[in-house]
């Protein structure tokens, strides 16, 4: 793999669990990391509820990272995507692939 082909910048985003003045739990996510990536659109979904929408899945390929983990999401752009599944590129584990579905 080409190093110079992670030309995408991404946002890695963890989740925050904060509690309001009523005791609620507010969710936000934070920026915890910004790296190099390569982003693709993999395959468009189709589904039916309320009228026709797509569902948008990404291969977004990076450099292998311990700390990324499903629950997190990536913003790309203008798009924030939700990690689905976490795979090893390559045999050498130097490069992941994460699956992504974009968030509405």
């Amino acid at each position: 793999m080409n190093i110079g082909k992670l030309r995408d910048r991404i946002e890695i985003q963890q989740k925050t669990a904060t509690q309001n003045e009523f005791g609620e739990q507010d969710i936000t996510y934070t920026t915890v990391q910004e790296l190099w990536a390569k982003v693709l659109t993999a395959s468009t979904k189709e589904f039916y509820n309320k009228g026709e929408m797509n569902k948008l899945t990404y291969k977004v390929l990076i450099r292998s990272n311990s700390e990324i983990k499903p629950e997190m999401l990536i913003k790309h752009k203008n798009k924030t995507l939700e990690i689905k599944n976490i795979l090893d590129a390559d045999s050498k584990r130097d490069y992941m692939l994460l699956i992504c579905e974009e968030v509405k």
